[in-house]
């Protein structure tokens, strides 16, 4: 730092004037608005940090709508997945049950116009074949079940074998309909 001499803050060295300062003294001079900056407490305030503008308040809403997005899709995004098939509406779930098995659940829901497809439906499940096992003839399951009028019916099929990823081919009528699901818990 430089040396201050007699002749009133100029540096000896330089002849350049040097100001001095105390922000206490400048403080005191200020506005309170001033003031508030330079004091111990805290700021605003998330919220108000938040909300306090229309556009940060926009920007909020849209982060929370696409959580709400992401929570909800990932809900209906599980192992069960609903198909139309011959104007029902077929949900199709595969789940370990107690004995340590996989079942293929099956849930028919007909709408209340009635006008839907009823009589022998078939499905068939085999498991997804991985790079490894190219070559090899897949296990298949097929079974045959019934629509009926009802407005739901719930059918139930254990598997003969295991895996995780799961390709399940439904058929009523001539109408055909394919799908992939994994096994749940």
């Amino acid at each position: 730092m430089a040396d201050r001499d007699s002749s009133g803050g100029k540096n000896t060295d330089t002849g350049e004037a040097v100001f001095y300062y105390s922000r206490e003294h400048r403080l005191k001079r200020a506005s309170p608005a001033v003031r508030a900056l330079y004091d111990d407490a805290p700021g605003p305030g998330i919220v108000r940090n938040l909300i306090g503008k229309k556009s940060n308040l926009f920007l909020l809403v849209s982060i929370f709508m696409v959580c709400v997005m992401l929570a909800l899709s990932s809900r209906s995004g599980g192992s069960e997945k609903g198909v139309d098939l011959g104007g029902n509406t077929v949900a199709l779930a595969i789940v370990r049950n107690d004995r340590g098995t996989l079942s293929v659940f099956i849930q028919k829901t007909a709408p209340p116009s009635g006008e839907v497809y009823t009589g022998e439906a078939a499905i068939a499940v085999s498991p997804v074949i991985s790079k490894q096992d190219k070559g090899k003839a897949p296990e298949i399951y097929t079974d045959k079940f019934f629509f009926t009028p009802a407005e739901k019916d719930e059918y139930r099929f254990e598997l003969p074998f295991e895996g995780k990823d799961f390709l399940v081919v439904l058929q009523a009528g001539t109408e055909r309909k394919g799908l992939r699901l994994k096994a749940g818990k």
